[in-house]
């Protein structure tokens, strides 16, 4: 063997146990270094609020909306949940919360979400006639909650609701009869005039004529008295009747003045304002008194002859006077025709 095929060998095999050595130094060091850890994800808590209402349009006073908002709990970054979630709104009042993916969670903590969870929740509003003069309802809604121990915000969720413009008329009107009870009984029973101590009975009937429900219905009638009424409040196109708790009983003023009038109102209320009908009015007129026409017709004139009164001298002068002439006509008239006989 020559001494350049040895050197080769040892050259080769030099260099096979450098390379295993740097192989083997490689490892030492790898294994000897402690582990680097992956950088942890950045936490992101975050709640999603939106929010409708039913109905949206067509609303006039007194009518509800009914609202209802969503929550989801968008957190990144975590699997925490986030607790205490409550929902308030600039105009709704009692908003309740209820489970919509069935996970959510009612502890001591109040609603809790985890990321990804959503829940429901729902309120109502009654729409005044404040809204009804600005067109619209528009409120505004925010979810709040705790992330470990940070307060969590949600985005604010506007929502707009429209008024239907509507001509609003709020009226009463009273129809209003009398009935007699009086004590002629089959002589002049139901002819409807009364006498000293007849009893006449006032009956009425109210009715809205309007497009709005008007409540504290009542009848003002300052000669009957107290009036009772069947219903208070009054729908558009409904009525009530009504009744004067006392009879009005005839006095000696009423048969000197010939009648009885009587008018009456009827009130009530449109929420702060104070609706009146036109009055109506019923007159029952006194048996054989001045108004009683059903002899003469004649509209309150007294038939009776005035008593004669002052001296009587000239009356009698006038007749004797008369007497006198018609005696000197009568024997003038006997004296001529006797003389006509006479020449015949």
């Amino acid at each position: 063997m020559s001494k350049t095929s040895a050197s080769r060998r040892r050259v080769g095999i030099r260099t096979r146990l450098g390379a295993f050595a740097l192989l083997a130094g490689a490892l030492l060091l790898t294994a000897g270094s402690p582990a680097v850890a992956a950088p942890e994800p950045q936490v992101y808590p975050k709640l999603k609020l939106t929010k409708t209402g039913t109905p949206a349009t067509g609303l006039q006073a007194g009518h509800k909306v009914t609202y209802t908002y969503t929550v989801k709990n968008q957190s990144t970054g975590t699997h925490d949940r986030i607790t205490n979630i409550t929902v308030t709104d600039d105009t709704v009042t009692g908003i309740t919360c209820k489970d919509t993916t069935r996970s959510a969670i009612e502890s001591e903590h109040g609603l809790e979400l985890a990321p990804g969870e959503s829940a429901t929740c729902t309120g109502k509003y009654t729409v005044t006639r404040a809204d009804v003069k600005a067109g619209k309802v528009v409120n505004t809604a925010t979810a709040t909650g705790l992330f470990r121990k940070e307060k969590v915000t949600s985005n604010k969720a506007e929502f707009t609701v429209t008024i239907k413009a509507k001509r609003v008329q709020a009226s009463l009107s009273i129809d209003k009869k009398a009935r007699v009870e009086s004590d002629c009984r089959n002589k002049c029973e139901n002819d409807g005039f009364a006498s000293k101590g007849d009893k006449i009975f006032y009956t009425y009937r109210v009715t809205n004529t309007g497009t709005e429900t008007i409540k504290n219905v009542a009848v003002d009638d300052k000669t009957a008295g107290p009036v009772a009424c069947k219903n208070t409040w009054l729908a558009p196109g409904t009525s009530t009747d009504c009744h004067a708790v006392h009879p009005h009983v005839v006095t000696w003023a009423d048969v000197k003045a010939g009648k009885v009038v009587n008018t009456a109102t009827a009130t009530g209320t449109f929420y702060d304002k104070k609706i009146v009908s036109d009055p109506a009015t019923v007159t029952v007129c006194i048996r054989d008194g001045k108004f009683d026409h059903r002899h003469d017709g004649k509209d309150g004139e007294d038939d009776q002859e005035l008593p004669v009164t002052g001296d009587n001298t000239t009356n009698i002068l006038s007749l004797g006077g008369g007497l006198l002439a018609a005696g000197g006509l009568l024997l003038g008239a006997s004296r001529l025709r006797r003389k006509v006989l006479i020449q015949a």
